[in-house]
């Protein structure tokens, strides 16, 4: 990583824990957006942690985390015990990220709290999982059959959408490093 200052982005793994041990909220993405011109979405389909590139409004990148959190989970809720995890690199198409990584317990993590998607055009599903079973799907076969058959059926790979072609499934790595991170802390707290 270095000294690299890629677009500057964050992300909030919001984490509960109800008596079944640690569990977090992760989004899945459309595979098209509808307000640019329905072109496809970087990581199209998967399913990630809220997050987003930084606005000028944002004070800092913890900022960033929890605006885009309350706009891709439709939580509105206080946070507590929140905390800066880790930075990563990313290559998305053409573009590199340098995001920052939080976590931190919603006061309300009931389901209930997040039922109103308000950002339906990037977002069409949220779930709550524990770390071990995100990363067994994320990893399975058959989602991976799912995503390449979406890129397949809507057109992704299509060249006229230029730098946002997709030719094969966008895998996640940020968030499978995120994951792994949160099933160590499971870990911990079960022991």
């Amino acid at each position: 990583m270095g000294s690299y200052n890629g677009i500057k982005s964050a992300t909030m793994a919001l984490l509960r824990d109800n008596g079944n041990g640690l569990e977090t909220l992760l989004v899945r993405r459309a595979h098209l957006n509808a307000l640019k011109e329905n072109r496809p979405m970087i990581w199209g389909g998967e399913w990630v942690f809220p997050g987003g590139k930084s606005d000028q409004q944002d004070t800092d990148t913890l900022a960033t985390a929890v605006r885009e959190m309350r706009e891709e989970t439709g939580y509105q809720g206080e946070l507590r015990d929140v905390s800066f995890i880790s930075r990563y690199e990313a290559i998305a198409g053409k573009k590199r990220f340098s995001t920052y990584f939080y976590g931190g317990f919603p006061v309300d993590s009931r389901d209930e709290a997040y039922l109103v998607l308000p950002n339906q055009t990037e977002i069409i599903d949220i779930a709550w999982k524990k770390p071990q079973e995100w990363l067994e799907l994320l990893a399975s076969s058959e989602f991976s059959a799912e995503q390449e058959k979406a890129i397949k059926e809507l057109g992704l790979s299509n060249p006229a959408h230029g730098d946002f072609r997709v030719v094969g499934r966008h895998f996640p790595y940020q968030t499978i490093i995120a994951l792994g991170y949160l099933q160590d802390l499971a870990k911990e707290r079960s022991s």
